[in-house]
């Protein structure tokens, strides 16, 4: 009985040091599973998020897309409202040598 008691205490740790070990190799294959099966979760998460960055991205290539029509509609509207204006311009230039030309030969002709 004394040579066990004598020894219970150094086999007892030698006992906690493989139970702490085993506990130990337990977690890390509980770790290990929990991790496995996070895995297809992460994946279906993974393809939600490529489709909603591919939605996006066409939907942002679209809006780009829709601003440089946009862009071409203004830069032809400016255009043509340039040419409007180049021409009333020259109207207006034309209209007053010939209000100058008719008050030039109005009194001309009055005083002949």
């Amino acid at each position: 009985k004394e040579s066990r008691t004598a020894s219970s205490p150094a086999s007892s740790d030698g006992l906690d040091i493989v139970l702490a070990d085993v506990q130990s190799l337990q977690q890390r294959t509980a770790d290990l599973e929990a991790k496995h099966e996070a895995i297809p979760v992460l994946q279906t998460e993974v393809s939600a998020l490529r489709e909603s960055l591919s939605s996006a991205n066409d939907r942002s290539q679209k809006a780009v897309y829709d601003l440089k029509m946009d862009l071409e509609s203004l830069q032809d509207r400016v255009s043509q409202i340039a040419e409007k204006a180049s021409i009333g311009a020259s109207l207006e230039e034309k209209i007053s040598l010939l209000e100058a030309a008719l008050t030039s030969s109005t009194p001309a002709s009055a005083d002949s």
